[in-house]
């Protein structure tokens, strides 16, 4: 089948057919993430390729402004009115192990005449992957995506499939079949789990990925979100990334792991141990001062507020710590005081983040912190809950979080006005729809969402 999709790769840069039907391949899936953070898809049949390559497939403008109950806010750019097209990516072209008739590949959204449209979130990443560019820097980028597995009773209700503790051992082995299972289907479309681990929460496990360039990590993204589910299903069993499945318990996170690059060179630490290089510092410091605004971004739903706050490992407040999985922005130190940092950890970050737009905020703000200068106030090496004065809170509420994303005007120019406005009014209307609602109920309603 790895053979069969790289000769689709050319297949599909070529618009030709050749011989496509006799592997036995009969449909190619378009995916993409919308402004909710939802992923969505078509499949196009082979017979179709050659238009599909050299237009694209049309799409109505409201697929990227669709709420979980597929509502589209008033007075927006998008709805039921306009059409855009969805080109493939040959590039992310991958098997489906669960569906070995058809494969899949991103997609990118332009206008009639070809030109970006204005609300394609993978275009917003790729303007701020130049500007880095521009500047002399490429990134690293990597995320540590935690899911919770549910057994779902008759009556429709969602429990947790075990109660293990963090890191036990009796959590690999119970789920052991199917977790290597999941990353076996991950590994056949290119997405390398380096680690696992049974998490803190009852049924929660964690899969970290390999840290590469933004565009590649945010595409495997989408295909760890639709992978786990796909196999979880296999078994039996729910899979949901919800940030905040029960009440008392760990919720789930998706860690963004960044680090800065020049000339091939991993260019974070100054060669001491807990030294940055003065642009590592710049860009991190960036990232801190628009933190409040990145979390509409990168922690955007109504779960998602429920999990940031004290105590959860989560991050809580605007800050940043060596080693302190409180703050909001974790340093980790190397083995035996080697040179450090090599990477940042954002902690807030979740799996209800279209990750295209989390990582394009997280560029922005580093291109800022760069261009400014910018320095890092003193590490927080305490709970930042126990200090005094007590840091800035982040945002608690989705409503909190758009209207600080709003103001941010380096973070609104790196998206620009269109994918901004689609952006804060879906993710508003989709709060909306659950105001009031119980974690359960929630959950109940989201599972399957994300």
């Amino acid at each position: 089948l790895a053979r069969v999709c790289c000769r689709l790769g050319a297949m599909l840069k070529q618009a030709t057919l050749s011989s496509l039907k006799a592997d036995g391949i009969d449909f190619v899936r378009l995916v993409w993430a919308d402004a909710n953070g939802m992923l969505r898809g078509e499949g196009v049949h082979v017979s179709q390729l050659p238009k599909l390559c050299t237009e694209g497939l049309g799409v109505v403008t409201g697929v990227m402004g669709t709420t979980s109950t597929d509502a589209i806010p008033p007075k927006l750019s998008v709805g039921s009115v306009g059409q855009v097209w969805l080109r493939p990516d040959a590039s992310t072209l991958r098997p489906l192990p669960w569906a070995p008739r058809q494969v899949s590949c991103m997609g990118d959204f332009v206008e009639a005449d070809g030109s970006p449209w204005a609300c394609c979130p993978r275009q917003a990443l790729r303007r701020q992957i130049d500007a880095l560019y521009d500047l002399g820097f490429t990134m690293h980028v990597g995320f540590e995506p935690e899911f919770t597995l549910l057994v779902e009773d008759n009556d429709g209700s969602l429990r947790p499939v075990d109660a293990w503790h963090y890191a036990s051992i009796h959590g690999l082995n119970s789920e052991s079949a199917m977790l290597e299972a999941m990353a076996t289907a991950l590994q056949a479309q290119g997405v390398v789990v380096e680690t696992m681990l049974a998490e803190s929460g009852s049924g929660q496990y964690e899969f970290a990925i390999g840290h590469d360039a933004p565009m590649v990590t945010a595409d495997r993204m989408l295909i760890v979100r639709e992978t786990i589910p796909v196999i979880a299903r296999e078994y039996g069993l729910v899979s949901t990334m919800l940030p905040k499945v029960l009440a008392d318990e760990a919720g789930n996170g998706c860690h963004m792991h960044f680090s800065l690059w020049r000339d091939g060179n991993n260019c974070m630490s100054s060669g001491s141990p807990r030294s940055f290089t003065p642009e590592a510092e710049a860009f991190t410091a960036g990232v801190l001062r628009h933190l409040s605004a990145l979390v509409g971004l990168a922690a955007p739903s109504p779960p998602s507020a429920v999990r940031i706050g004290p105590g959860a490992w989560a991050g809580g407040f605007v800050c940043w710590g060596w080693d302190n999985k409180e703050a909001s922005l974790r340093v980790p130190t190397e083995q035996r005081g080697g040179p450090c940092p090599q990477h940042v950890e954002l902690k807030t970050s979740d799996a209800t983040c279209n990750p295209y737009l989390a990582i394009a905020g997280l560029i922005a703000a580093g291109i800022d912190g760069l261009a400014q200068g910018s320095t890092l106030p003193e590490p927080v090496l305490i709970d930042p809950a126990t200090c005094s004065p007590t840091p800035t809170a982040l945002p608690s509420t989705v409503g909190t979080a758009m209207d600080v994303l709003e103001r941010d005007t380096v973070l609104a120019k790196a998206l620009g006005q269109p994918l901004l406005d689609v952006t804060v009014a879906v993710r508003r209307l989709e709060a909306a729809h659950h105001e009031g609602c119980s974690l359960d109920e929630l959950v109940s309603r989201l599972a399957k969402s994300w």
